[in-house]
């Protein structure tokens, strides 16, 4: 997955338990301005749009997270497609990692909620 473990072997998964690893990346993801996937930055706002009981969609991602990385594409056409339906949402999980295992069901990025 692109991440180094101290010894130099290779980490096989973005789970939530990667630690200890090389983490590089050249970009946050859902960056740009024409995104319709609407980035939470706060706990509170994650726990706001959980809470809320409206339709949405949420991905619990880390930006240099392959996998997290190969569907942002994908994520921003379905977030095109049904963003007028329903709230389509990206929380980086990675920095709030205990946060994101007891709240946001998530053992492995991407995790859609």
């Amino acid at each position: 997955v692109g991440l180094a473990n101290a010894d130099g072997s290779t980490k096989t998964e973005c789970g939530i338990h990667v630690d200890g690893a090389e983490k590089t990346w050249d970009r946050d993801l859902w960056e740009t301005d024409s995104s319709k996937v609407k980035k939470l930055d706060t706990t509170d706002a994650a726990i706001e749009v959980k809470s809320s009981g409206k339709p949405s969609v949420m991905v619990v991602y880390a930006p240099w997270c392959q996998f997290s990385q190969n569907m942002e594409d994908e994520y921003e056409k379905f977030a095109q497609e049904f963003g007028g339906d329903i709230d389509i949402y990206s929380f980086r999980g990675d920095e709030e990692r205990d946060f994101v295992q007891e709240n946001l069901n998530t053992k492995s990025f991407p995790t859609v909620n």
